[in-house]
């Protein structure tokens, strides 16, 4: 892969969040700083697509499902075709992690562990052909 693949990367603690943005790299780009529905919409050139929407622990199904939820409502209103597909990756809450997130001193290694699955799934994904483009479908990792 010559150039990074743009993320969004959705975490609740920043401090867990930079870490695992930083296990991502250099093959993945994450970036949160616009509304979800706005980044998809701006990025939805086939040349320049989010490659996917990675969510950390903190969020919860009600969560997850109001947000993509949110990227369908905007779609209708602001998409010719109706469609922003993305590829979404949550953080399968059953598996077992070698750092805990509630003790403090170990929250950055924590986001480094989550980072490292992400970018292990996602380059399965990847390398399947079910990254790009992207089809709308929820992984887990």
């Amino acid at each position: 892969m010559s150039k990074a693949l743009p993320l969004i990367l959705c975490g609740r603690h920043a401090h867990i969040s930079r870490a695992a943005s930083d296990a991502l790299k250099p093959q993945f780009d994450e970036s949160a700083k616009e509304e979800i529905p706005q980044l998809l919409h701006k990025h939805s050139s086939f040349n320049e697509q989010i490659a996917g929407v990675v969510f950390g622990g903190g969020f919860d199904q009600k969560s997850f499902d109001r947000i993509r939820a949110s990227v369908w409502n905007y779609s209708k209103e602001h998409v010719p075709d109706g469609n922003l597909f993305t590829t979404w990756l949550r953080n399968d809450l059953k598996t077992k992690y070698h750092n805990n997130p509630l003790i403090p001193e170990k929250q950055e290694l924590y986001g480094q562990e989550v980072g490292q699955r992400a970018k292990k799934r996602l380059l399965a994904l990847l390398a399947s052909g079910h990254l790009q483009p992207p089809k709308d479908k929820v992984y887990f990792f």
